[in-house]
């Protein structure tokens, strides 16, 4: 059946409601109907199942429904500054996109805020980083190709004009589409966790408290730790506070494609191996990266090949192109 959680209707476990029925004008006691059709006894209600969301591999508050996961693409350069919504991702993934600049792919679980942009079109890159958690999409919009590769591959795309998006007045285009995720949004669930959470048992890595990640001269992200052990871009208020920093080394292929300005448009290798760097609070580790498919989980482990998981939290991934792009820590 079908219930909803702050205006999005999702599916879940059938509830027995407790209802008093009349029938002939005699009041039955000691029975009822529940909306699935069947007879609990009286006062019954059933137990709410704890569960882990599937975006941070935290626990979810006592009464969370299960809900499907939206991620919104979102512009991340200085002219779609000040973003919105995106501190209350559970996730976010900065991928590179043409001219040495890079995008947002923010996943939202655990909270949808009201009003979440500048929104931006879609990439093929996008298709691999949804399908572990089967998420909608909402952007702007995409070009031809793009779209059919979406719906091919079945993942679901909410693209303007659609009641979901607004237009700010007091931005230009293209920065001035916004999404609104308070409003109802369906789709398939989670079908597992988006990384492998849990705790390790590592050797203390090198203790860093600032990280630079240069994709290029046009785009350098800065993340300074915080005295609560969170990484928080220096640069931007409210901003995404991360608990784990993921900063994977990928390759670049061209897409086939042009942008508006006839600039190609690089599509970036999601699935594969490689390597790269794990933040968590202080320490740093040197890891290797594989994701075996597009419906894989990213899986990182060290040199020696032991695995190594990612605790529960917030995380933001950096897809940092191998040739040219540049990281640096203090």
């Amino acid at each position: 059946m079908a219930d909803r959680y702050c205006g999005v209707v999702v599916n879940v476990r059938p509830r027995l409601l407790i209802t008093v029925a009349f029938v002939m004008g005699i009041l039955l006691t000691g029975c009822s109907v529940g909306q699935d059709g069947s007879d609990p006894n009286e006062n019954e209600v059933a137990d709410w199942v704890p569960f882990d969301y599937a975006m941070t591999g935290l626990a979810a508050p006592e009464g969370a429904l299960r809900r499907p996961v939206v991620a919104v693409k979102v512009d991340n350069t200085s002219a779609g500054q000040p973003q919105q919504g995106t501190a209350q991702a559970d996730l976010v993934v900065q991928e590179p996109v043409e001219g040495g600049l890079t995008r947002l792919l923010a996943f939202f679980e655990s909270r949808r805020p009201d009003s979440v942009g500048p929104v931006r079109s879609i990439r093929t890159t996008d298709i691999p980083l949804v399908e572990p958690v089967r998420a909608t999409v909402v952007a702007s919009g995409g070009s031809e190709p793009v779209i059919q590769a979406f719906a091919l591959a079945g993942v679901p795309l909410l693209t303007d004009p659609n009641d979901l998006f607004v237009r700010n007045p007091e931005r230009s285009a293209p920065y001035d589409l916004y999404a609104d995720l308070s409003q109802s949004i369906s789709g398939p669930m989670p079908r597992k966790d988006y990384l492998q959470f849990g705790q390790n048992d590592l050797p203390v890595g090198k203790q860093v408290s600032g990280v630079t990640v240069s994709f290029s001269t046009a785009s350098q992200t800065k993340w300074n730790l915080t005295d609560s052990q969170e990484w928080q871009q220096d640069n931007l208020a409210p901003t995404f506070k991360a608990d784990t920093l993921a900063i994977l080394g990928v390759g670049l292929k061209e897409a086939g494609l042009l942008d508006a300005a006839g600039t190609p448009v690089p599509e970036v290798e999601v699935v594969g191996r490689g390597r790269g760097f794990l933040i968590v609070g202080d320490e740093l580790h040197r890891i290797r990266w594989r994701k075996e498919s597009p419906t894989s989980t990213y899986q990182f482990s060290t040199d020696g090949g032991l695995v190594i998981s990612v605790p529960p939290g917030r995380t933001w991934i950096s897809l940092l192109p191998r040739e040219g792009g540049k990281v640096s820590f203090s």
